[in-house]
């Protein structure tokens, strides 16, 4: 779970894993620092803003809302939260 920051912002950085059923960190540590930092300093995303894209792969939730995730983005969208 300390990865999914990074994850959300810089997913080129990870690789999923099939042998540890994970994503790994595939770049050196100043890799993941520096984008740390981006991502703290607030030059990722805009005021206020919780994530930089929502995530449209149902596999990343949790089981209880993933068989949702599909119509939940179908009915309301990827953008501004309302009904299409």
């Amino acid at each position: 779970m300390k990865w999914v920051p990074l994850y959300l912002h810089y997913p080129k950085l990870f690789q999923y894993d099939t042998i540890a059923d994970d994503f790994v960190c595939l770049r050196n540590i100043s890799s993941v620092r520096d984008a740390t930092i981006k991502i703290l300093s607030g030059e990722t995303v805009a005021k206020n803003q919780v994530i930089k894209v929502f995530p449209a792969d149902s596999s990343f939730y949790s089981t209880d809302v993933e068989p949702f995730v599909d119509g939940i983005i179908k009915k309301y969208g990827m953008d501004d939260g309302h009904p299409r």
